[in-house]
């Protein structure tokens, strides 16, 4: 186990020494990537959205369709970030629904979120 913990700081052997304060700040920056990364998906399903109501305004409706598929594979992202990996094992459909985390509830919620601040 520790041996995996250096390989995943980058320390070439266990002889080499990681303080707490290495870790915490390594686990630091993989919350900072995990926030920017959740927030990328939101900005990404809401200009999927625009784009898709866009298309349909246009007659467009087979590329529109198209992107759900695309909205569903980022909002898969979001939900792995919010939830953890519990949000996409086989039973995940029933638990998503019962949290109300559709891609418009989702997009909902940071529309609100944006706005309150």
């Amino acid at each position: 186990m520790f041996e995996k913990l250096q390989g995943l700081l980058g320390k070439e052997s266990v002889e080499e020494s990681v303080s707490p304060a290495d870790i915490a700040r390594d686990i630091n920056a993989l919350h900072q990537s995990m926030d920017e990364m959740k927030q990328y998906s939101l900005d990404t399903m809401t200009w999927l959205a625009d784009e898709q109501e866009r298309l349909e305004e246009e007659g467009e409706t087979e590329i529109a369709e198209e992107l759900d598929d695309l909205m569903l594979y980022v909002q898969t992202v979001f939900l792995r970030i919010e939830y953890g990996d519990q949000s996409v094992r086989p039973d995940a459909e029933e638990k998503i629904e019962e949290a109300g985390e559709s891609v418009d509830d989702v997009l909902e919620a940071a529309n609100d979120s944006e706005g309150s601040e």
